[in-house]
């Protein structure tokens, strides 16, 4: 990410954060609020700039508490049906990928009226956090879109987890060890390449909404399909965990990347020696 990047996503939040505590310092306020994104907390790959800007208002929160000021940072997943995510719904394709699920306007007006009451209160939250809840969670992870809960294995969140876990025994990861299984298990070297293959374009068929014939996997480089930055990087996350291969983002861009060849690298990374 440049310099430049990082800039344009979060001096809007820092500096104007920054201003408005500053200009208001000595104004009596009813409250205070700051609408922050479960991207700081989760802390979303290839959106670092984006989750930084939104922890630094969680943070300004907090600060604003310690000096028995009001304010509280309100915590918003996706807004569906108005916003952003919705004139975008590639982002929200993306976001549902995650196991991360969404809110509508009146959810939304909810959280509002809830931020604005608590601060009335002695000893309010400096936080509100919504579009976490375990059940909801739980029920995000198991849909069938979803093929990157990154978060699941991040230390922080073992609480929620576990009581995830406990509404449900059915885990929602686990599937790296048995792809990883058949391939080894393949009766020879080329039926564990069409295994790995086969594997990697169902994935980059639903994560590039790219029809399933229309892949080339011996000739037609996979940068063809429409992979970008944002998407590379919950790619590359999905192959990690997958295939336990951790492959540069430029290197899956390469010209000569087809997804057979990516599908032996797999395989030679499990030892298993293929021709050509």
């Amino acid at each position: 990410m440049t310099y430049s990047n990082w800039i344009t996503s979060t001096l809007p939040k820092v500096q104007g954060t920054i201003n408005l505590n500053a200009v208001l310092q000595t104004t009596h306020l009813d409250f205070f609020i700051t609408t922050s994104s479960t991207s700081g907390t989760l802390g979303t790959p290839g959106q670092s700039n984006y989750a930084a800007g939104n922890a630094f208002m969680d943070s300004m929160s907090r600060h604003r508490h310690l000096n028995n000021q009001p304010s509280t940072s309100l915590v918003l997943p996706m807004v569906l049906g108005v916003g952003y995510v919705a004139e975008h719904p590639e982002i929200e394709e993306a976001l549902k990928r995650k196991g991360i699920y969404g809110i509508d306007e009146e959810h939304l007006l909810e959280s509002f009226e809830i931020t604005m009451a608590i601060q009335s209160q002695k000893g309010a939250a400096d936080h509100v956090i919504v579009g976490m809840d375990p059940s909801k969670l739980q029920k995000s992870l198991h849909e069938a879109a979803t093929t990157d809960g990154f978060w699941m294995e991040d230390a922080r969140f073992r609480s929620l987890i576990h009581t995830m876990k406990s509404a449900s025994p059915t885990s929602a990861s686990g599937s790296a060890a048995s792809i990883l299984s058949i391939i080894n298990a393949a009766a020879n070297p080329a039926q564990s390449v069409e295994v790995a293959s086969e594997h990697f374009m169902d994935k980059l068929s639903r994560l590039l909404m790219v029809p399933r014939d229309e892949f080339e996997p011996d000739t037609k480089r996979i940068s063809s399909y429409g992979l970008d930055s944002m998407i590379g990087a919950e790619l590359r996350n999905w192959i990690f965990k997958e295939f336990a291969l951790d492959i540069p983002f430029q290197q899956l861009l390469g010209e000569s990347m087809t997804v057979t060849r990516f599908a032996g690298l797999v395989c030679a990374n499990q030892g298993i020696v293929v021709e050509g």
